[in-house]
């Protein structure tokens, strides 16, 4: 959200508030479960919460976390665990969860981010909408200034141009 906030700069809080509630991150916690109960039983689901919310689990993920994104080695990743993380890490990958998770990984990820696609279509749907339908006292007063000026009419321009999306997006 913090991409179109800046990028339409000319709505006010009120706008943005309004905006958020409209956007049902229920509905995609919901999808997201739907996705994880796809691919896990209860037990499965049980094992795998309980190693990663474990001192080991939390910090296999951080250690993950940051190799990915400092592109460290394999080597690196090892070195930052004690003997007795290396185990529980080791026991956790060879139990039935872990083996699970590691055989569904490419599937569960592409379902997360059909999800995540979705969700993102229908923010930026509600957005438009919204945006197509604002008025006067949504925007900031820079903007109700801007408006007022008039060289400038790039507000009406966006607006006019989400009115058309929006029509176009329901035919």
């Amino acid at each position: 959200m913090a991409s179109l906030k800046t990028e339409f700069s000319e709505f006010n809080d009120g706008f943005w508030s309004r905006f958020q509630s409209e956007l049902r991150i229920s509905e995609l916690v919901n999808n997201a479960v739907i996705v994880v109960n796809n691919h896990f039983s209860k037990e499965e689901l049980i094992s795998l919460v309980g190693f990663y919310n474990s001192q080991t689990g939390m910090k296999y993920t951080g250690v993950q976390s940051e190799a990915a994104v400092g592109q460290k080695s394999m080597e690196w990743a090892i070195s930052q665990f004690t003997d007795q993380e290396k185990k529980e890490i080791g026991a956790f990958i060879n139990s039935p969860a872990g083996q699970k998770l590691n055989a569904e990984l490419m599937s569960l990820q592409q379902d997360f981010g059909s999800v995540f696609d979705q969700w993102r279509q229908d923010k930026l749907a509600i957005f438009n909408k919204m945006a197509a339908e604002s008025t006067e006292e949504d925007l900031t007063e820079r903007a109700k200034i801007m408006k007022q000026d008039s060289d400038s009419t790039s507000i009406d321009i966006r607006k006019e141009l989400m009115k058309e999306s929006l029509e176009g997006s329901t035919k």
